[in-house]
């Protein structure tokens, strides 16, 4: 991320009467709930109708937690927004690492599905879902990282 991406998201700040949410952080087990938080006040203030805004809301913490364990010792960031036009919801989360993100499909058996460590140490669900959710997703890199994204319209699926 450069200087100035980093300038950018210092904090919190809404841009263009509150169409952007930013966040830049470093990853601890508070921070997705922290980003659910923040995001839920600001599609409420955005009038997002309540099921799609849940949809956004599962897709940010999937994509933040994903930053955080693939980067965790440096700064991830967080953003949402809003175009005014079309009222499409852009949501990301930027990450260090240079790796791509790969979609993995769990194999479900009811002996796998025992077999599961109690710790929930196990994935692969995430990006999956969010795919499943959003209308469009992907990854964008960076001079130093990636944006992982998602896009939700307020047309259904």
């Amino acid at each position: 991320m450069t200087k100035n991406e980093k300038a950018a998201l210092a904090g919190i700040r809404g841009i263009a009467a509150g169409i952007e949410l930013n966040l830049l952080t470093r990853p601890a087990p508070d921070v997705p709930a922290t980003v659910r938080s923040l995001l839920r006040l600001r599609l409420a203030s955005w009038r997002v109708p309540a099921d799609l805004a849940e949809d956004v809301l599962l897709a940010a913490v999937e994509l933040v937690s994903n930053a955080c364990d693939a980067a965790p010792d440096t700064e991830i960031a967080f953003r949402a927004r809003l175009d005014p036009a079309t009222g499409a919801l852009w949501v990301g989360a930027w990450d260090t690492c240079p790796d791509v993100p790969t979609a993995r499909r769990p194999e479900l058996t009811l002996e796998g599905i025992d077999a599961l460590p109690d710790d929930h140490t196990f994935g692969g669900w995430g990006l999956p879902l969010v795919a499943a959710l959003a209308a469009d997703c992907g990854v964008t890199r960076t001079a130093d990282g990636k944006w992982v994204h998602a896009v939700f319209s307020r047309s259904p699926r």
